[in-house]
């Protein structure tokens, strides 16, 4: 699984909607770093211990971006963001023996 952060809210505000998605990203992070699997006895089987086992998380960290262009930077941003995966899965393929 791979996480990429993008704090931004231009898009709500853009739409009337409420500010502060900017903090959503680290936010996310935070909650994610101190919440397990579901406990729910239904999901503790054998085959979801295996798979919980076997997940790799990375995080790509956020995407920075000129909050006063955003809206005019959507392809640069997309750029970034396929550099940023395609030099993770290079690392990682890179460890794989």
């Amino acid at each position: 699984m791979f996480l990429v952060g993008f704090p931004c809210d231009i898009g709500a505000r853009n739409r009337d909607g409420r500010g502060g998605l900017e903090r959503g990203p680290e936010s996310f992070r935070e909650l994610f770093s101190l919440t397990a699997f579901p406990s729910d006895p239904a999901c503790n089987t054998e085959e979801n211990s295996k798979k919980a086992a076997n997940l790799k998380i990375y995080d790509l960290g956020n995407v920075e971006i000129d909050h006063g262009r955003a809206t005019e930077d959507r392809d640069l941003i997309m750029e970034i963001v396929c550099k940023k995966l395609t030099n993770l899965i290079d690392q990682v393929v890179s460890t794989i023996p």
